[in-house]
């Protein structure tokens, strides 16, 4: 090596030190300062724009849970009457009677869960303010037009 690039390299070397501690403790400040906020689950998102407070959350927090468990619960019960159900629709000679008191068991049990979600429904809505009834119906529509393949849009939403 020549004289100059001796005498420069060191020099060089600590400027690129320096520039890349500098770069990376920039860095580390930056994410100190913008930590994004935790996710927050579809409970506390429903929670903040109805802007609950703690008594409706805690009811918010029964309704949920208890049509999950119902939810669950008819599930098992559905999936245990279509098994039935094409069961005796590949035997030979399908008993007509038996496939629909198979299909009516299977409407009763879904319309006794949506009764139950119902009473669970006007039990949490009470406890809501005229404004977050609204806003709280207003998405729960939404919420039930979307799973049942309905899209549409708000002003707001809409394209020109």
């Amino acid at each position: 090596m020549n004289a100059t690039v001796k005498r420069w390299l060191p020099w060089s070397l600590l400027a690129l030190s320096l520039g890349l501690n500098v770069f990376f403790l920039g860095g580390w400040w930056y994410g100190m300062r913008h930590t994004p906020e935790p996710a927050m689950t579809p409970a506390q998102k429903l929670a903040k724009k109805l802007d609950l407070r703690s008594g409706q959350k805690d009811r918010l927090q029964q309704f949920r849970r208890g049509l999950a468990r119902e939810k669950r619960r008819l599930k098992m019960d559905l999936s245990d009457l279509e098994k039935r159900f094409w069961q005796e629709l590949s035997e030979p000679r399908p008993d007509r009677q038996k496939l629909e008191k198979l299909l009516e068991k299977s409407s009763s049990l879904t319309l006794a869960f949506r009764s139950r979600g119902l009473e669970r429904m006007l039990v949490f809505i009470e406890s809501l303010d005229p404004g977050q009834r609204q806003r709280f119906l207003h998405l729960a529509k939404r919420r039930i037009a979307r799973g049942l393949g309905f899209q549409f849009k708000t002003k707001r939403e809409a394209k020109p």
